[in-house]
């Protein structure tokens, strides 16, 4: 799980930094690190749906987390403004 993470961290590719990322996040679905990168990746490929309920996902586990609240918001902005 967090060798998939450091490897989609490092990855150029956006693709392939989304799909290093997924793999961790099948190998521990509880990872909300994985869940805010994939998050991220998701906006910056301009898929916003799907960053949103990735990083709802990420919220669900720590809801006191401020990083993820403020990407869940910027998700929410982004879905608003389509």
């Amino acid at each position: 799980g967090e060798d998939c993470l450091e490897s989609a961290k490092s990855c150029q590719n956006l693709d392939e930094a989304l799909s290093r990322c997924q793999t961790s996040i099948d190998l521990d679905p509880l990872n909300k690190q994985a869940l805010t990168l994939k998050s991220n990746l998701l906006l910056r490929l301009k898929r916003a749906p799907e960053a949103e309920e990735a990083i709802r996902e990420a919220f669900e586990l720590d809801t006191s987390d401020k990083e993820i609240e403020k990407l869940l918001e910027e998700c929410m902005m982004a879905n608003r403004t389509k």
